[in-house]
């Protein structure tokens, strides 16, 4: 029993020793960090508001009308082709109705 209570007290003694030695070491980094000289200072100025607020609504607008410009060409491709597809099968009824009606070589 000696022999282990020995060995326990040297477990405990060796524990003890190394918290003291952290504790020491934590103790040296926050000195340290408290000794350090703080970073430094700058001089800081405001922006002025920039001045191309004016040209960033101009972009905005022109990006507008092109979306726009786009809308209103492909509404008038779509109408013109619809027209062009109406003449093309009033046109291929009339061939078919004259091929009956008119051109009769039988």
């Amino acid at each position: 029993m000696n022999s282990q209570d020995n060995q326990d007290q040297d477990l405990q003694r060796r524990e003890q020793e190394l918290k003291a030695r952290e504790e020491a070491l934590r103790l040296r980094e926050l000195e340290s960090e408290i000794n350090q000289p703080p970073p430094p200072l700058y001089q800081t100025q405001k922006q002025p508001p920039p001045q191309a607020s004016k040209k960033r609504w101009v972009g905005k607008l022109l990006k507008a009308g092109q979306f726009l410009g786009i809308v209103v060409a492909v509404i008038i491709a779509v109408n013109v082709a619809a027209q062009l597809a109406y003449v093309v099968m009033i046109g291929a009824i009339a061939w078919i109705v004259y091929q009956i009606v008119v051109d009769k070589k039988s």
